[in-house]
């Protein structure tokens, strides 16, 4: 539309008829073929300010529908192949690479799940990885119950004597038959312990292979590991 040196300026709206009885016109704006030289482009822009107001935005929003499904937005690559969708629940994207940059930081957030599938690995580099679910828990009457996928367990012997064994339940929702269960030492005399998973349990046995009994509590931290369902 026009320039304007004092108020808006003009507006400019494209668009086809509205359709009793049938479907309402298509809109198709396209740059022509040429045989030499690069391609034209096409730009589409949103107007400025030089005041304190936002810049003018860019919408794109496909047909809803009364009783169907309402449409989609679509971007194909210069081969025709879609690379881009926007449906009503839906947004996918299909590329070789796909690269994600952020100066600062990047913040994906899923309702239920989410799944991160890579068959030839996934790597971090030399990435600090932090905020693993962590919890703790006392023994109390040979059991305990940490809902974690790690944690520290506490013992409810203070004097398990050299050379002896004892066994308690570790009950977790997090873990399964198929259960990869980790325990080690964290704090007490020098201890051997093994843990077998169950369906939403484990049981934890621990053995005191010091020479002595040992003079307090122990406490085991643990690990649950999951394989790929």
């Amino acid at each position: 539309s026009g320039t304007s040196s004092a108020g808006n300026s003009g507006s400019l709206y494209v668009g086809s008829g509205a359709a009793t009885g049938g479907r309402g016109g298509a809109v198709t704006v396209s740059v022509g073929s040429g045989t030499s030289g690069a391609g034209g482009a096409m730009t589409i822009q949103a107007g400025e300010t030089t005041t304190g107001d936002s810049g003018g935005s860019i919408y794109l929003r496909p047909g809803s529908s009364g009783s169907g499904t309402a449409g989609a937005v679509y971007l194909y690559d210069g081969a025709g192949t879609q690379r881009v969708m926007v449906g009503p629940s839906t947004v996918s994207v299909s590329a070789a690479v796909l690269d994600i940059d952020a100066s600062s930081s990047i913040t994906i957030n899923a309702g239920t799940s989410m799944t991160v599938h890579a068959p030839s690995g996934l790597s971090f580099e030399d990435t600090y990885v932090y905020g693993f679910e962590v919890s703790s828990g006392t023994v109390s009457s040979g059991s305990v119950t940490v809902n974690s996928m790690s944690g520290k367990v506490t013992s409810e012997t203070t004097s398990l004597a050299s050379g002896s064994s004892e066994s308690w339940t570790l009950t977790n929702s997090r873990i399964t038959t198929s259960s990869i269960v980790l325990v080690s030492t964290l704090t007490g005399c020098s201890l051997v312990s093994s843990a077998v998973p169950a369906a939403g349990s484990a049981t934890v046995t621990v053995f005191n292979a010091d020479g002595s009994a040992c003079g307090s509590a122990y406490v085991l931290g643990f690990i649950v590991l999951n394989p790929y369902a």
